[in-house]
């Protein structure tokens, strides 16, 4: 049986011997009991009530170690305000720096999407100076053709001859029409 089973029993602080060959190898209290020795296996178990009430856990030779560990400290309220504190800065400061590397890809990223959106841009402001360029050319090709166009209507103008009667204007035969009427 493992002395933990016993001991776990036990509430209050009590002395208890460690004893191999009917001889007391060791003293704790129980509360001091280092983990180490309260995972053995022991033979037995016992009270004694002489001067004090003494709980005896027997062990049979060679299961106790050579050099016993120190007494089990149990931690001040100081200490484990001290560890607590301790152990929330660090998680404070996990969080911050997890939380700095997020911010940080966030903001390559969006670094990214702006040298992107630039990239685009570029192209665009190209391709419509592109286009640009090639409505001006065919604005001055068209210029090109009209004046041409009319070289040729002026040229053909002064090849045909001109038709040299006059002819009464529409307004002056309507009143001669009329003058004719009223006589």
């Amino acid at each position: 049986m493992k002395a933990n089973t016993v001991l776990a029993k036990i509430r209050d602080s009590v002395q208890v011997s460690l004893v191999v060959n009917n001889e007391i190898v060791k003293q704790y209290l129980s509360v001091e009991i280092p983990d180490s020795i309260k995972d053995l296996d022991m033979e037995s178990c016992n009270f004694d009530f002489n001067d004090k009430i003494t709980f005896q856990l027997h062990f049979q030779p060679g299961i106790l170690p050579n050099e016993f560990p120190g007494a089990r400290v149990r931690p001040t309220r100081a200490e484990l305000t001290e560890q607590k504190l301790k152990n929330e800065a660090a998680a404070a400061i996990a969080k911050a720096e997890a939380q700095a590397a997020r911010t940080q890809a966030q903001a390559a990223k969006a670094a990214i999407e702006a040298m992107e959106a630039a990239a685009k841009a570029d192209a665009a402001l190209a391709k419509a100076q592109a286009a640009a360029e090639a409505a001006k050319a065919k604005a001055e090709a068209a210029e090109a053709a009209a004046n041409v166009a009319n070289i040729d209507t002026v040229s053909a103008a002064e090849a045909t001859p001109k038709n040299t009667e006059a002819k009464p204007k529409r307004g002056r035969r309507k009143a001669e029409q009329t003058e004719q009427a009223i006589a």
